[in-house]
């Protein structure tokens, strides 16, 4: 009984080999208008993974398996250069399928302005930070059309545990390539799927550096939940509520019957030392914060000049003459705990980026190298806020479009933030600084006058 059996279970296994096609993958043809990410295709495991995936879907779609595992990669330099697949076999064997690949990646405002039938999607483009187009033709040995599909994947970002600065240009890690083709080409060889639009949200890439990748594996990375204006974190298994509020804006006045400033305060000093009194205005700009579990009110409180020779380029620059000095202060409740001065677009030489070695921003075996120049570059802060809080020193770093904030605290680093103006994780580390200190410098780190 149990050699019928067998003999059964081959023949079956005979007939369903038998039954299955041979599929040659003749072309993958490629184009980004927004920079490398199809140089992840030099990569030996992006290129392993993709044929690995393609051909498990394969067998599962289409009863069919690759038996020519040569990745044929046609890079475009623009889109006119090939409007259709050329339909040419490199084996032209009766058994076997031939299938053509297209990978498309496009800015997505030019994708969407371009494309009449999105415009109802307005909110999907705007949080998307690129659009691949993924396309397949599938056709037998008589050049026969099995499956001619075309799917538009939006790529926006995605949680992750990774800090450091973003590529503008790059929106997925290798990983998250392959997942992304993985899960397009899966939809384009079912014959059940009928969408042709499908939003992805994918971890972000991150440029190698040498100043948080080293270090942040070591840490554990607290992931933060906000609504509106407040966000919530445990840490140590405690919970912490803060509210970063409301903004408010108040003309300072340093002579006149109108004086709302005392003779030579530090502020009136200050507004004094521009030589600008009588050309601009000077304006405290305050945000009004909140530590919500230990029920504690605080007062963010910065001043600025309004530049007399704005040029309304960029409204952005209109608050952000930061006037030099301890000038900026954090108040609980009446009580001024913090003093700082706010520079901006400052260097740091010895902070380095390398921006031909992409990593997840969390675990530095996951770096790869990239075409792109191998010279490493200085890490530009658009924000450089020094001062004292109770008496210790502190320094916070806004770098990476102020979406970055390193802490530090007594001359060391004790936290990094990613978000700007509501943290999104935080990594500590420094067990022993205080959870009501964190909160505090968090509030500095996070203001909402940061443009």
């Amino acid at each position: 009984m149990r050699k019928i059996s067998l003999i059964i279970f081959v023949i079956v296994y005979s007939l369903s080999a038998s039954a299955q096609k041979n599929v040659i993958l003749e072309q993958v043809r490629t184009f980004s208008m927004l920079g490398p990410v199809m140089n992840y295709f030099s990569l030996p495991d992006t290129r392993s993974t993709f044929i690995k995936q393609l051909n498990d879907q394969l067998l599962a779609k289409k009863n069919a398996r690759i038996n020519d595992t040569i990745l044929r990669v046609i890079t475009l330099e623009n889109l006119k250069q090939y409007n259709t697949a050329s339909v040419y076999f490199t084996n032209a064997d009766t058994a076997t399928h031939h299938l053509y690949i297209d990978i498309y990646e496009y800015e997505p405002n030019t994708f969407y302005y371009s494309q009449p039938d999105y415009l109802q999607d307005s909110l999907l483009f705007k949080r998307t930070k690129s659009v691949f187009q993924l396309g397949i033709l599938f056709v037998n040995h008589e050049k026969k059309i099995i499956r001619n599909d075309v799917l538009t994947i939006c790529v926006s970002p995605g949680s992750s545990n990774g800090f450091g600065l973003i590529p503008s240009n790059l929106s997925v890690t290798p990983k998250g390539f392959t997942d992304l083709l993985n899960l397009g080409i899966g939809r384009l060889l079912d014959e059940q799927n009928n969408t042709d639009m499908i939003e992805i949200k994918a971890p972000p890439a991150f440029y190698a550096d040498n100043f948080i990748l080293p270090e942040i594996s070591k840490h554990p990375v607290l992931q933060t939940r906000s609504q509106k204006d407040i966000f919530t974190y445990q840490r140590n298994g405690e919970s912490e509520m803060i509210r970063l509020g409301d903004t408010f804006y108040e003309e300072l006045i340093a002579k006149g019957k109108k004086k709302n400033i005392p003779d030579n305060s530090e502020i009136a000093n200050a507004i004094n030392a521009t030589g600008n009194l009588n050309s601009s205005d000077f304006v405290q700009l305050r945000q009004e914060c909140r530590d919500v579990l230990r029920d504690k009110n605080y007062t963010l409180k910065l001043v600025t000049e309004i530049n007399p020779n704005f040029s309304f380029i960029s409204q952005a620059d209109v608050f952000t003459q930061f006037l030099p000095g301890l000038v900026h202060t954090l108040l609980k409740d009446k009580d001024t705990i913090a003093r700082f001065i706010i520079q901006k677009n400052i260097g740091i030489p010895e902070k380095k980026i390398f921006v031909n070695k992409i990593t997840n921003g969390y675990d530095s075996s996951s770096t790869v190298t990239i075409s792109g120049s191998s010279v490493p570059r200085n890490v530009l802060f658009e924000y450089l806020v020094i001062g004292i809080i109770g008496e210790q020193p502190f320094v916070i770093r806004c770098s990476d479009r102020n979406s970055l904030k390193e802490i530090r605290l007594n001359d060391k680093e004790v936290a990094v933030a990613k978000g700007i103006y509501l943290p999104e994780r935080i990594a500590v580390f420094d067990a022993s600084l205080e959870m009501e200190k964190l909160n505090q410098l968090l509030m500095i780190a996070f203001s909402k006058f940061y443009q």
